[in-house]
């Protein structure tokens, strides 16, 4: 925690190789944003005395290359970049708490947090339904036989329920 604690403090963060971050900030359009996602390797409590990882994000600024100490080796060749990122420090956001092992993780709350924060709700209730909606596709699915439900989606998509004979009249 302290190690990344002193890196946002200083907004100087040891990131990874420097070709992977030129060949990924080449490959997106010019108006889309990249954020760093920092995640503590030591856990800590929670205002819950349960023990997590905290996650914070942020937007990266500028992304620079530095020389890797490995890059000094004598028996090395060739100098190996790494990168040194900093972040636009007003956008710093603790984001969620990740729990210790040991703990369930629910990643499909997770996922639907994270797509509603980025997007909204409504968006998120168009592309997957509300919960409500979804329970009752559900329930009608248990309800129903296997065959019943492969009778209406053949139907819905235009293929006659006595398409086998069809196919065989064919040969």
């Amino acid at each position: 925690m302290e190690k990344v604690e002193t890196a946002l403090r200083y907004n100087n963060i040891q990131g990874g190789s420097f070709s992977a971050w030129c060949e990924m900030k080449n490959s997106k359009h010019r108006s889309q944003k990249t954020y760093l996602v920092l995640l503590t390797r030591e856990p800590t409590f929670n205002r819950q005395n349960k023990q997590v990882r905290p996650v914070t994000i942020a937007e990266i600024e500028k992304v620079l290359p530095r020389v890797h100490a490995g890059s000094f080796n004598t028996e090395r060749t060739g100098v190996s970049l790494k990168s040194r990122v900093s972040l636009k420090m007003n956008t710093k956001t603790k984001w969620f708490d990740l729990p210790v092992k040991g703990e369930t993780i629910y990643m499909e709350e997770i996922a639907e947090k994270v797509y509603k924060e980025r997007f909204s709700e409504e968006t998120f209730d168009r592309m997957w339904g509300s919960d409500s909606e979804l329970e009752e596709a559900e329930a009608d699915e248990s309800s129903n036989d296997g065959v019943d439900v492969i009778t209406r989606e053949l139907e819905r998509v235009g293929i006659p329920d006595d398409w086998e004979d069809l196919a065989s009249d064919s040969d």
